[in-house]
């Protein structure tokens, strides 16, 4: 399976149970100070280039992403 340098292999979607013991770390120290939003049609969140984040669609969506 080809893993992308700029992609984390954390499954931050999954159940803490499933992955839990695999990444223990990113549970007890990244988790508790994560930040969630929900954007609206016509909202624009910009990450500053070397922020890790996830994101999912909760409907159906387009999105774009720029690398600078």
């Amino acid at each position: 399976m080809y893993t992308s340098s700029n992609t984390s292999r954390v499954n931050v979607f999954s159940s803490r149970q499933v992955v839990e013991n695999d990444y223990p770390d990113f549970w007890e120290k990244v988790v508790p100070n994560g930040m969630n939003v929900t954007l609206e049609p016509g909202d624009v969140l910009f990450f500053p280039p070397g922020w890790w984040h996830a994101m999912r669609s909760e409907d159906c969506s387009c999105s774009v992403s720029i690398w600078f």
